[in-house]
């Protein structure tokens, strides 16, 4: 069996989770409250898009798309 490509929009909403994440640990007591909800949120939304997009719902291994998956948006 080969394995699918992942799609662009894919890495992209892995790669826009990845930068909310670091920029809440690079910011870390520098925020005001407002700026540091301002990035779960945003952390929040970009998990959620990621766990409701079709190739993470088609039933595959997820397992293994989701290692495929950060290895492509840590390359990208």
């Amino acid at each position: 069996m080969s394995e699918q490509p992942i799609p662009a929009d894919l890495i992209e909403l892995q790669r826009a989770r990845d930068a909310a994440y670091e920029a809440i640990a690079r910011h870390a007591g520098q925020l005001t409250e407002e700026e540091h909800a301002r990035l779960w949120a945003q952390a929040r939304d970009a998990v959620e898009a990621l766990h409701a997009h079709p190739a993470m719902t088609a039933g595959g291994d997820r397992v293994d798309l989701v290692t495929r998956l950060r290895m492509a948006a840590q390359a990208a």
